[in-house]
């Protein structure tokens, strides 16, 4: 009984790091967006086909991206 519970809180430890960690992940994703935009939209004339290259096409992208980097780490973490 108590190996069940101590396997129970650990469940909802990962739980609330997963859900801890998407919510950053969204905040990230945004401020990362709006300063590559901001970033791309520069007056610097000579790198400006080189920064719209590197700006991801959507928020999604980036979120994404972060995602999978949180669950990469889980799984690096877990093993």
């Amino acid at each position: 009984m108590q190996n069940q519970r101590e396997r129970e809180i650990s469940v909802w430890f990962v739980v609330g790091i997963v859900i801890t960690m998407m919510v950053i992940s969204i905040n990230l994703a945004e401020i990362i967006d709006a300063k590559l935009v901001e970033w791309a939209l520069s007056p610097d004339h000579e790198t400006r086909s080189l920064k719209l290259f590197l700006i991801p096409t959507s928020r999604e992208d980036i979120l994404m991206t972060l995602v999978y980097c949180i669950f990469a780490l889980l799984g690096k973490i877990k093993k």
